[in-house]
């Protein structure tokens, strides 16, 4: 019997949407995701290979848009943007985070980290900030230049806030429940960022940040 970890994701997917074929992988993730979506608001227990497939659509996206992950599931519920219960809700399923995501963000969940977000006026008016974070500021700025917008720096718990640590290059933080309380500063961003310098180095972890605060108070 074959095991998930043999199973060629665009291999699945192109057999099990072979009409979304010629759109292409961005296409077939969206018609998985979605049914995925439909399974989980019916309260269907979602499978390692949900898991799997739904970390691959949050990972697929466009600068300005949802990722696909959270594009399917507002599409499925027929809402703007997704709940942060479902994001949760698939964020904990198995397959989604790494053995070595699940290490580290077990290891901050009792610790206040920062965060960084390059978020849109639209967000920062309406008090709605996306789920997306980063440990990288130069990173935030970046996606800040991407949408005209503001880089927004929050303190976050791993008690008081759903958060989680992603391996990407990204240095990415999926948080739900931040609100302007959590928040410390909103900046102009000038950097004008274009080399994404940070894709050649080693991803940020929460565990670094919070060792390099200890020393600094020790």
């Amino acid at each position: 019997m074959e095991s998930l970890d043999d199973i060629n994701i665009f291999e699945f997917l192109a057999s099990k949407y072979p009409d979304e074929t010629v759109k292409g992988h961005r296409q077939q993730l969206y018609a998985a995701a979605f049914d995925i979506a439909q399974k989980m608001i019916n309260y269907e227990k979602l499978t390692r290979l949900d898991g799997l497939i739904m970390r691959d659509a949050w990972e697929c996206s466009r600068t300005g848009h949802q990722n696909v992950m959270c594009g399917a599931l507002a599409d499925a519920i027929e809402f703007e943007y997704p709940y942060f219960e479902h994001v949760q809700s698939i964020i904990n399923s198995d397959g989604f985070l790494t053995k070595k995501e699940l290490w580290h963000t077990a290891r901050m969940r009792k610790k206040e980290i920062m965060v960084f977000r390059g978020c849109s006026t639209k967000e920062l008016e309406n008090d709605e900030f996306g789920y997306s974070w980063t440990l990288d500021k130069e990173v935030a700025h970046f996606f800040a230049d991407a949408h005209d917008g503001k880089v927004v720096t929050a303190k976050v718990s791993g008690l008081s806030h759903f958060a989680v640590w992603m391996d990407t290059a990204e240095s990415e933080m999926i948080i739900t429940g931040i609100d302007e309380s959590d928040i410390l500063s909103i900046e102009n961003t000038n950097y004008q960022i274009t080399n994404m310098e940070w894709t050649k180095r080693k991803h940020l972890t929460p565990l670094q940040q919070i060792k390099a605060k200890k020393g600094l108070t020790a």
